[in-house]
């Protein structure tokens, strides 16, 4: 069986490329993979198709499915949200990662999200009914395009998998800290983004009223900060306080990550929340669950960060990770527990089947 993957987001290296690589990886000692995208970010030898010079709605036209049949694709699945809206050969798979982009403002927001976001708007319920079957990463995205679409069938639940290097926390211990108190400082960490639903204003609220505990706080903004909070947090970056990060490769990030004393996840809206199982693979405790998906991913081995006191409870959580030792072994226990249930493997598994049944039909 050949499988047709669209590739096309990998290069912006978010979680959709994390998906789309762990997937390609474990699926091509049982089928065929076309990569429908830059071969140069193409995770193992698949036959590649470039892609990725045409603008981005260009594959999901009905004139590409020659291309996609000329490459003798059996089955095409689209990653990220849109895709063909008519039925067709080959039939295709439809991942909807999360439907988040339905309801989102401008402000805030680049002029390339708020055009995709349009766009995706306009295209997936279309590529909903013509999909041949739809999958998604958690329960609360399942239910959330249930709500929106008519489905003929409802859609499969396929959670993303984690796979960290096996020295990863090894090298946690090369990640420079900045001084404090005569020492290496302790860091909790936090995610930033443009988009003001990634919470990084509840992580920044919240170690404030913990005290700043632990010493430092650093902030992943490879996406770049939420509107105002550069200039709100200027002097704690100028006294070391808070540490603000431009894009880390995986490998780095994963280091940064796993050097934490805590992850700091307080994102309002998610379709899955794949930061919190990295973190729990890493032994990293985490703070989490204003999302229905992250409390779905986090379940029983996360803080949970209450909807209705966010930053007390983010303050609440740093303070018992921070006095009691054994809190923090405990969550770290339940999180290497939980994770075992999270593998590329599994969740390649499950897609090969889905492919499996779309091509029988």
């Amino acid at each position: 069986m050949r499988i047709g993957i669209d590739a096309r987001l990998v290069w912006r290296g978010l979680g959709i490329a994390q998906f789309v690589t762990g997937l390609v990886s474990h699926l091509t000692d049982a089928v065929e993979v076309v990569w429908f995208g830059d071969p140069a970010f193409a995770p193992c030898d698949v036959s590649a198709v470039r892609a990725d010079r045409l603008p981005h709605p260009a594959l999901d036209l009905a004139a590409a499915r020659r291309i996609v049949r000329r490459a003798g694709v059996d089955v095409m699945h689209f990653t990220a949200n849109t895709g063909w809206t008519s039925q067709g050969s080959p039939p295709f798979v439809l991942t909807v990662q999360d439907m988040l982009f339905m309801e989102t403002p401008i402000g805030g927001r680049s002029m390339r999200q708020v055009l995709g976001h349009r766009y995706a708007r306009r295209n997936v319920i279309h590529a909903l009914a013509a999909a041949s079957a739809v999958a998604t990463p958690s329960l609360a995205s399942a239910t959330e395009i249930n709500r929106r679409a008519r489905l003929q069938r409802p859609p499969v639940v396929i959670p993303y998998g984690v796979d960290l290097a096996p020295d990863v926390r090894e090298a946690a211990a090369t990640v420079e800290r900045l001084p404090s108190r005569g020492g290496r400082a302790e860091y909790a960490l936090a995610f930033s983004g443009r988009d003001p639903r990634k919470g990084a204003d509840l992580a920044v609220a919240g170690w404030r009223a913990a005290d700043r505990t632990p010493a430092q706080l650093w902030l992943l903004a490879g996406a770049g900060l939420p509107p105002g909070l550069e200039e709100e947090i200027a002097d704690e970056v100028a006294r070391g306080q808070i540490v603000v990060l431009p894009y880390q490769q995986r490998q780095r990030l994963h280091e940064i990550l796993a050097g934490a004393s805590a992850l700091i996840y307080p994102s309002r809206a998610e379709g899955f929340g794949l930061p919190v199982i990295e973190a729990m693979a890493a032994g990293v405790p985490v703070i989490s669950g204003l999302s229905p998906a992250t409390r779905e991913v986090g379940g029983e081995a996360i803080l949970p960060v209450d909807v209705h006191g966010p930053v007390a409870s983010i303050a609440a959580g740093l303070r018992a990770l921070s006095g009691d030792a054994d809190v923090a072994a405990g969550l770290i226990a339940a999180g290497l527990r939980r994770v075992e249930s999270y593998s590329w493997r599994e969740c390649a598994r499950a897609y090969l089947d889905l492919y499996t049944a779309v091509a029988e039909e």
